[in-house]
């Protein structure tokens, strides 16, 4: 999915958690922070991530590609830098390598631009304090995405749907 498609799915995706947040008067509630996360079985990382961010917390949501590959080379890269700054203490030393960590930066930054993401990567509600009466409710809402989020009582895993669902919603209620 490219870039464009991606922030279709997540404006959708924001639209329906909007939706979802009106009609549970959730974020109203002291002490309730609900946000949006990609998640799959290999990870998950908050929907507000960049495309940077994607490539070094969650890179099993980027399809494989040159552009993949160079961007997890630099991420790698960028993690030795960080640790040698740690262990470093001569001034000089330090700048120098801070140096080239932020050209390697700058490149990880040039490079994740054209990453393209999965498609099956899905979009889920994360809670930071449970109410389990509104898990249960939303867990029978057309509003979600009933064929990915688990039916199961013991389950607090919200699916919204997936990306390649939600590029394509157009503010409807789906099942």
């Amino acid at each position: 999915m490219n870039k464009d498609d991606l922030n279709t799915a997540i404006e959708n995706a924001k639209s329906i958690f909007e939706e979802i947040t009106n009609k549970y008067n959730l974020m109203k509630k002291k002490d309730y922070d609900e946000y949006l996360v990609f998640s799959s079985p290999y990870g998950q990382c908050e929907i507000t991530s960049s495309m940077r961010m994607i490539a070094e917390e969650f890179p099993e949501m980027v399809n494989d590609s040159i552009h993949k590959t160079k961007a997890c080379e630099l991420v790698q890269d960028i993690r030795k830098l960080r640790e040698e700054i740690a262990r470093t203490f001569v001034a000089k030393s330090k700048d120098d390598l801070r140096k080239k960590m932020d050209n390697y930066e700058k490149s990880l930054a040039q490079i994740a631009e054209n990453l393209e993401v999965m498609e099956d990567t899905f979009v889920e509600i994360r809670f930071n304090a449970l109410d389990y009466n509104i898990i249960d409710e939303l867990r029978e809402d057309p509003i979600i995405s009933l064929k990915h989020t688990p039916q199961s009582g013991a389950s607090i895993r919200i699916v919204i749907g997936t990306l390649d669902e939600l590029k394509q919603v157009i503010n409807t209620k789906r099942t």
